[in-house]
């Protein structure tokens, strides 16, 4: 029994880091992303036309979703 506990307590601890890494993976495709976007605005990216509108296109998207919040006043 106590084997059981053990064993289930080691598998929830494996989750919590898979989803922690994947999260700051996440978080770290966006920033890349944002910061890509926000070259683009500047007109200073280097990317090709089509990889541009593809980025915008995405930011526009992951805005949709509710994944990037613009313009929220934080009080």
């Amino acid at each position: 029994m106590i084997s059981f506990i053990k064993n289930y307590f080691k598998k929830r601890a494996d989750k919590k880091a898979r989803i922690k890494a994947k999260t700051e993976s996440l978080i770290n495709d966006y920033e890349k992303l944002l910061n890509e976007y926000r070259l683009i605005q500047e007109k200073k990216s280097k990317l090709s036309y089509n990889q541009r509108q593809f980025v915008v296109s995405r930011v526009l998207y992951l805005i949709k979703k509710g994944h990037f919040k613009v313009n929220s006043n934080s009080k």
